[in-house]
């Protein structure tokens, strides 16, 4: 999808799972084991309101920078 848009987006790697551009976060992925019962998501930040991100630690990281993709399209 960001290839397509001209993003250049890469993958986060074991310690940093998701989507990164440059320092920031563009997409998430998780997966979770709890009690024999599984639990996956992903989301791409697209269109949103990133203020809600300054409240919260994202990926166990403090002020980690997140972004969304309609500030990253070219044109």
């Amino acid at each position: 999808v960001c290839d397509g848009l001209g993003v250049a987006a890469r993958p986060g790697g074991p310690t940093a799972p998701g989507v990164w551009v440059g320092p920031a976060k563009l997409a998430s992925i998780g997966i979770a084991i709890r009690k024999w019962i599984a639990f996956h998501g992903a989301a791409i930040n697209v269109d949103l309101d990133l203020s809600p991100f300054q409240m919260i630690t994202v990926c166990r990281t403090p002020r980690l920078p997140v972004t969304r993709l309609c500030d990253l399209v070219p044109g």
